[in-house]
């Protein structure tokens, strides 16, 4: 007997004869494609089966089943029959159960990208043609075929459990969670990702896990400035370890923005910052070089800080790509949060016709992974949207933006958390008011205007009425690196 069929049958029995939550952890994490005949037969039967009586599959239901469907030969009614009866025997523990699920889908996934480097080698050597007629060939066309193969895999078949529990056994869990969110409370701490700007952090209470939160504005309303004062103020102010993912920005130049803005805390008596632009050109002044040298040497060796690593992606990587860097992070140090900047540049997994639809599946894919990263624990992912000229214009007449900002996809105005707006005003300098509205949220209170002062030059956003910034940092441990 196969390995496969080894799996299958200990899944299978362990199920019957009436076990509903284990058909129910069956059913998020396997497909009839997981099992070889005759399990695979037996798996669409007790799926069908639950989903019209929302019971287990009985005996007689088998034969009902295959009766119905035109079966007359006996012998495979009784052999089918015999299958059964020799799964209802085999004892099964529940934690074998669970670990056969996952070999399941480890086999089907080794299988699966088994077949797809073998299509791309031929791709690679000879070509091949697709059902539609279209040739592909040669190591350009492999490499486009396997990242598509990849990401279905990865997507489909993905090895990691989704959380799943009976309320009924979680009250201490429940309990325990409430305590740390209540412990948090009384500290003055928050669970989530605050952004430091005390008006929006009272209304949104932080990035939570899970999220997928928008920052929608114009070219240059300070979209990206405002994701670095987040990721910044997380590791900083909270010492929180968050991964800054960009592919539209060079990292060098989110660099010199976290140094400028690290640069407006008070310890360091430079109460304009540096210029981000003096960063790049090498125009600093004698006092503001030493500056630097404080500035850095603090957000190298100050151990109250987490971490934060700015990523550059190439440009026209896909969600795949995104997803396997905060997979490789995250067996370094336990990621927070993560700013991707931002996934309207990323490359669909998967070609479609027409863009909006490639831009959906990205959008989909990006809550999945805010959803389930790190086995279910989930983070916030935070991303920028540029909004089209039209949508900008209709915002000065009316004073602020709506949904209809995202109307190149809506998938995301549906998949995202969050929507936070930034309306900036017809004439632009380095110092600026910046209407704020939280157009979505899915936990809490939508938000009218929201004046919010915005230092292009160092990444600085502050409520309109507040000037200044203090120095007290989280007392948490961790370590920022600037490599």
């Amino acid at each position: 007997m196969s390995s496969e069929k080894e799996h299958a049958k200990i899944v299978l029995a362990a199920i019957l004869p009436n076990r509903k939550d284990l058909l129910d952890y069956c059913l998020v994490n396997l497909t009839a494609e997981h099992f070889e005949s005759p399990y695979r037969t037996i798996f669409s039967m007790m799926e069908r089966y639950y989903q019209v009586s929302k019971g287990i599959l009985s005996r007689q239901a088998v034969e009902d089943i295959l009766k119905r469907s035109n079966v007359s030969d006996f012998g495979i009614i009784a052999s089918y029959l015999e299958n059964y009866d020799t799964l209802v025997d085999f004892e099964v523990s529940e934690e074998d159960f669970k670990w056969s699920v996952n070999e399941l889908k480890e086999l089907l996934a080794r299988k699966s990208t088994e077949q797809a480097l073998l299509e791309a080698v031929t791709i690679l050597r000879t070509g091949i043609q697709t059902p539609k007629g279209q040739e592909l060939k040669g190591h350009a066309e492999a490499r486009a075929a396997i990242l598509e193969k990849f990401a279905i895999i990865e997507h489909k078949y993905q090895s990691s459990d989704s959380p799943s529990g009976d309320m009924k056994f979680e009250k201490d869990e429940v309990l325990e969670e409430y305590a740390k969110a209540k412990e948090l409370q009384r500290s003055g701490e928050s669970p989530g990702i605050l952004c430091g700007v005390p008006s929006l952090d009272a209304i949104l209470g932080g990035f939570q896990p899970g999220e997928l939160d928008l920052v929608v504005g114009y070219s240059s309303s300070g979209k990206s400035s405002f994701c670095v004062q987040v990721a910044w103020h997380a590791a900083i102010k909270q010492g929180r370890n968050m991964i800054f993912v960009t592919s539209e920005t060079l990292r060098p130049q989110i660099r010199r923005k976290i140094i400028a803005r690290h640069s407006k805390l008070p310890m360091f008596n430079c109460p304009n910052g540096l210029n981000t632009r003096d960063l790049k050109f090498g125009t600093l002044t004698e006092d503001e070089e030493q500056i630097l040298h404080n500035v850095v040497d603090d957000l190298s060796s100050n151990t109250a800080y987490g971490h934060l690593e700015v990523v550059q992606i190439p440009r026209g990587s896909t969600i795949l790509n995104f997803e396997h860097t905060l997979n490789r992070y995250q067996d370094q140090w336990n990621i927070d949060g993560c700013v991707m900047d931002y996934f309207a540049l990323l490359s669909a997994s998967r070609k479609r016709g027409v863009s909006w639809e490639e831009n959906s599946d990205t959008i989909k894919e990006g809550k999945n992974i805010a959803a389930t990263f790190d086995n279910g624990r989930g983070i916030p992912i935070i991303s920028p949207w540029q909004t089209t000229r039209n949508q900008k214009e209709l915002a000065d007449k009316v004073g602020y933006y709506t949904t209809m900002a995202l109307a190149q996809t809506s998938e995301a105005t549906n998949s995202a958390d969050v929507i936070l707006s930034f309306l900036e005003p017809p004439q632009s300098s380095r110092h600026v008011k910046l209407s704020a509205a939280f157009i979505k949220n899915r936990d809490g209170e939508q938000s009218g205007s929201i004046e919010v002062d915005v230092d292009y030059a160092t990444s600085y956003f502050s409520d309109a009425s507040v000037s200044s910034l203090s120095s007290t940092s989280a007392p948490m441990d961790g370590l920022f690196g600037l490599m």
